[in-house]
């Protein structure tokens, strides 16, 4: 089985979409429905059906993707594992009907999705500026209070006295 890139890096940095697999299960999944793919969690194994969600914003742009079922065996409950075969596109078909079904729950869902992913983005954004955040705010603070930055000169540079 060949891996590809990150499902999703803030909410599921572990999963990858897979890209490669012994009976192409992976390119039947999106044949069957193009806004899916076929995941794997890198540490358990498990495989996934990722689903691509839109921007539920009418003048909003771009999309993220979520793991939108984890796959398990029918008889035990136990994660799916190994190497994808046809019971992912039955798993895949069951998952279908329902979310047909419930069609204003999967909208409700994949907006609260959608809010959950933007939040989380902007969040480790913030995280990721708060040092340089605090330093210019000890910079500002230092200039509102009249305190020059001190200056040293090596005795290297010669006078001009």
């Amino acid at each position: 089985m060949r891996l590809g890139g990150v499902v999703n890096e803030l909410l599921y940095p572990h999963w990858n979409f897979v890209e490669g697999d012994l009976h192409d299960i992976h390119r039947r999944v999106t044949e069957y429905d193009a806004e899916a793919r076929l995941a794997r969690d890198s540490f358990s194994g498990q495989l996934g059906l990722a689903r691509r969600v839109n921007n539920p914003d009418p003048d909003g742009e771009g999309h993220c993707w979520l793991v939108a079922k984890r796959l398990t065996n029918d008889e035990t409950g136990e994660p799916m594992t190994g190497e994808p075969d046809a019971r992912v596109l039955e798993k895949q078909r069951e998952a279908d009907a329902w979310r047909i079904g419930n069609l204003d729950a999967w909208r409700r869902t994949s907006n609260r999705m959608w809010q959950m992913n933007e939040q989380a983005r902007i969040e480790r954004s913030i995280e990721n500026n708060m040092e340089k955040a605090e330093e210019m705010v000890w910079v500002a603070r230092r200039k509102d209070l009249h305190h020059e930055a001190p200056v040293q000169i090596t005795r290297d540079i010669p006078s001009d006295g």
